[in-house]
C-alpha cells in the first residue's frame, strides 16, 4: 500500500491559513516570534525605506503652517526651536524654584540633562495597522533608548516617543495613535498639554488623548480663559523625558463645550504635519552626564 504523497497546493494553502491565524491572533500568542524581528528588519527596512520614499515624494507630509520658500521656513523653525528652548528654560526655572523649597525640607530631585539629536530616516510602518507605529533607523548602535526618546520635526513639533529599540532600527508611536491594547504607560492614554495665552502672564493647562483620526482631543483647565483656534498647544507632562517638555503638540482646531458636561472646555489640537507621512524625523537622546 502506497503512502498518501501531500500535494503542493494543500502545503501552500496550509502555510495561508496558519499565517492568517497567526495575524489575527492576540500579541501575547505570537511573542515567541518577536526573535525574528530583528533579522526582518535588516532585511525588509531598504526595501521598506524604498517604498516609503516613493510613496512620500508623490504625497509628502507638508506643514500647515511653514511658508512655501525654504529660506522662510528655516527661520521660523528657528524661532519656534527657540522659543520652545524659552518655554523650556522657563519651566526648568520653576522646577529649580520647587527643587530649592524640596531641599530646603530635606529632598532632592533629578536635574535636567544636556539633548543629543539623531537625524534619522523612517523606513516604513508596522505589520500590525492598529499599532501605527513608525520604523526609523536608529536604533542602540546610535544611543537610542526606550522610553527616554522622543521623534520630533521641524525642530520642536513632537512625532511621538520611541516604544522598542533594536540594534538598528527604533519604533515610534505617534502622539495621535492610541492602539487598542497598549498600556497608558506606553503613551497610549492620556498627554499633559499647556496653553500659553500671548498677552496675558499665565497659561492654562489640559488633558489630551489621540482620537484616532490625526488629532489630540480633551478637556483644558476649568477656569480657562481667552482660549482660541490657532493658538498653540505644547507639552507638559512629567510622565514624559525632560527632553520634550515644552515642544509642540499641535495647534487648537475646535474649542467648544464637552457633550457630556456642557459647563467644562473641550478643544480639538492638531499637529503642523500629518505625522503618518513624515519621512525624517530628529530623536532627542538625553545625554547623561556624569557628575
Amino acid at each position: 500500500m502506497s503512502r498518501a504523497r501531500i500535494s503542493q497546493p494543500r502545503v501552500f494553502i496550509a502555510l495561508l491559513a496558519l499565517m492568517a491565524v497567526l495575524a489575527l491572533a492576540p500579541a501575547r500568542v505570537t511573542r515567541w516570534a518577536e526573535w525574528f524581528q530583528a533579522p526582518t528588519q535588516f532585511v525588509i527596512a531598504p526595501i521598506s525605506h524604498t517604498f516609503s520614499f516613493v510613496s512620500g515624494v508623490f504625497r509628502p507630509a507638508r506643514s500647515r503652517t511653514l511658508p512655501d520658500d525654504p529660506a522662510l521656513a528655516d527661520l521660523q523653525i528657528e524661532r519656534d526651536v527657540l522659543q520652545s528652548e524659552l518655554f523650556r528654560a522657563e519651566g526648568r526655572i520653576a522646577d529649580l524654584e520647587r527643587l530649592v523649597d524640596e531641599l530646603q525640607q530635606g529632598l532632592s530631585a533629578h536635574r535636567g540633562s544636556p539633548i543629543i539629536p539623531i537625524e534619522a530616516s523612517v523606513v516604513g510602518r508596522s505589520s500590525d495597522p492598529s499599532d501605527g507605529l513608525l520604523l526609523v533607523r536608529a536604533g542602540s548602535d546610535r544611543g537610542v533608548e526606550k522610553r527616554e526618546t522622543v521623534a520630533v520635526v521641524n525642530g520642536v513639533q513632537i512625532v511621538g516617543r520611541v516604544v522598542k529599540v533594536g540594534p538598528s532600527i527604533s519604533e515610534v508611536l505617534p502622539i495621535t495613535h492610541s492602539p487598542r491594547g497598549r498600556k497608558s504607560e506606553q503613551d497610549g492614554g492620556w498627554i499633559g498639554g499647556v496653553i500659553h495665552v500671548e498677552g496675558l502672564d499665565r497659561s492654562w493647562s489640559c488633558q489630551l488623548r489621540a482620537t484616532r483620526d490625526g488629532r489630540l482631543r480633551g478637556d483644558v483647565h476649568q477656569d480657562a480663559e481667552n482660549i482660541e483656534v490657532g493658538q498653540i498647544v505644547r507639552l507638559r507632562d512629567p510622565n514624559w523625558p525632560d527632553s520634550a517638555q515644552m515642544l509642540v503638540l499641535g495647534r487648537i482646531e475646535r474649542v467648544g463645550s464637552k457633550k457630556d458636561a456642557p459647563l467644562r472646555m473641550e478643544i480639538d489640537v492638531v499637529p503642523d504635519v500629518d505625522l503618518a507621512r513624515v519621512r525624517r524625523v530628529v530623536l532627542r537622546v538625553a545625554d547623561e552626564v556624569d557628575g
